[in-house]
């Protein structure tokens, strides 16, 4: 007697559960005469067998999860999740040095001392006075110094108003200013960054709800 067997698939194995893993990385600030700051990591992953964490190239850590700090300094650094060989996410980190401080191959130094402003106008809006915010660089010289007014009010098209509080300055400009022993001044106009009023970019100060305490010439408008 001759017996065929039907083909059949029968029970097919299934493959070992993927691994998968996440990481966050926060931002740091290194203060003045420090060379680094420190970052937060934090991590998970699922199914994971032989977890790390690399800094760089350096293994920080070797757990399914967690969080430590890092030290890191002006240059950009790696941070990898692996299970393995396995690249489970990776992040990019790099320390900024705090306002009016550099970088001068060591540790962040100060260029200047910025110090906010707050300037009069003739404007009353709400029964409230309206002053504008000026964030003042000043070189670390000692004496009288020349000064200069960067006035920068775009806000794009103006259709964003979480552009309006937004507050501008430039510290590539400042240190160029105070290195040659200049004060530079950034003000805000008028409803942008933490000067406070209406803003309306391009449009008459004099508005519905807004009053002048003193008779508003051409130079005062320009400067709000």
């Amino acid at each position: 007697m001759l017996l065929a067997a039907c083909g059949g698939g029968g029970d097919s194995a299934a493959g070992p559960p993927q691994p998968a893993g996440s990481l966050t990385v926060g931002s740091c600030t290194i203060a003045e005469g420090a060379p680094a700051c420190t970052a937060p990591v934090s991590w998970t992953t699922t199914n994971a067998t032989s977890p790390r964490v690399l800094l760089g190239s350096a293994t920080v850590a070797a757990t399914a999860a967690g969080s430590l700090t890092a030290p890191i300094g002006t240059v950009t650094q790696t941070v990898t999740l692996l299970d393995g060989a396995t690249e489970l996410d990776t992040r990019s980190v790099v320390g900024t040095c705090v306002s009016a401080s550099a970088w001068d191959g060591s540790a962040c130094r100060p260029f200047a001392v910025r110090t906010v402003e707050r300037a009069p106008t003739p404007f009353v809006e709400s029964g409230g006075a309206v002053t504008l915010e000026i964030v003042v660089y000043k070189p670390l010289r000692s004496g009288p110094v020349p000064a200069v007014m960067f006035n920068h009010d775009s806000t794009g098209s103006g259709d964003d108003p979480s552009q309006f509080r937004i507050t501008y300055t430039n510290e590539a400009i400042a240190r160029f200013f105070a290195d040659r022993d200049w004060l530079v001044a950034f003000p805000q106009r008028r409803g942008r960054g933490a000067s406070n009023g209406l803003w309306m970019k391009n449009s008459h100060p004099i508005a519905p709800g807004i009053r002048a305490s003193r008779p508003a010439t051409t130079s005062t408008r320009r400067a709000c």
